[in-house]
């Protein structure tokens, strides 16, 4: 600022006081009127400038604070979201045994199941039991159905086990009862001599329960 006086004094020096013929006094009070003017034009400046700042500051620190607010908030309900969703499956899995009557100690039930459902295991017992044995084992296809039995068997009782239906289970049942006297867990793995007549008895209670249980689609 003292720079820029010092200037304009040279250039009232060599302009507007040049043709003036004015005593050195009373240059020196123009300049000291003009220098006085600056001074009051800048005091003033400075309260504006100090407010604008502030202005500015305290805007920036109200955006910043609402979008932290905003972003914690929808953060806060996604979180609520998921665990909400998670406290409906945990009360889904903790009901379960109490609405299906189910008692997870059964023997019957088995860990891990191939069949999302009884009526996929039915169907899947159905074509495998009357399937040509696979080729990479290559038994013979009375052997096949010895093995067919076997697994019908166990899933008889795991699906029989997990249902509240007592037409379902007591169907269940008469395919567990046909599959094992088609052979049983300790039997010796050769073919029987009346393995056709069991065949056909096993393909009889899978009937019934597909004929009853599940709808046909048209």
């Amino acid at each position: 600022m003292n720079q820029l006086l010092n200037d304009l004094k040279e250039i009232m020096d060599r302009s507007v006081l040049k043709d003036i013929d004015l005593s050195e006094e009373s240059k020196a009070n123009i300049r000291k009127s003009l220098y006085h003017s600056s001074q009051r034009k800048v005091s003033h400046l400075k309260p504006i400038l100090m407010t604008l700042l502030s202005i500015s500051i305290t805007c920036f620190f109200l955006i910043g604070s609402g979008y932290f607010l905003v972003d914690k908030l929808d953060l806060f309900h996604h979180n609520a979201g998921t665990v909400t969703e998670s406290m409906d499956e945990i009360i889904d899995l903790d009901n379960i045994n109490e609405i299906l009557a189910i008692d997870k100690s059964n023997p019957d039930i088995l860990r891990k199941s191939e069949y999302k459902s009884v009526e996929d295991f039915v169907l899947s017992a159905k074509h495998e039991l009357n399937s040509n044995p696979p080729t990479y084992a290559d038994p013979s296809r009375e052997l096949w159905q010895l093995d067919v039995a076997r697994w019908i068997s166990s899933y008889s009782k795991h699906f029989a086990a997990l249902s509240t239906d007592k037409d379902e289970v007591t169907l269940l049942h008469n395919i567990e009862k046909a599959s094992e006297q088609l052979f049983k867990v300790g039997d010796p793995i050769k073919p029987k001599e009346n393995q056709a007549q069991l065949v056909k008895n096993l393909n009889s209670a899978l009937d019934e329960f597909i004929n009853t249980r599940i709808p046909i689609n048209n």
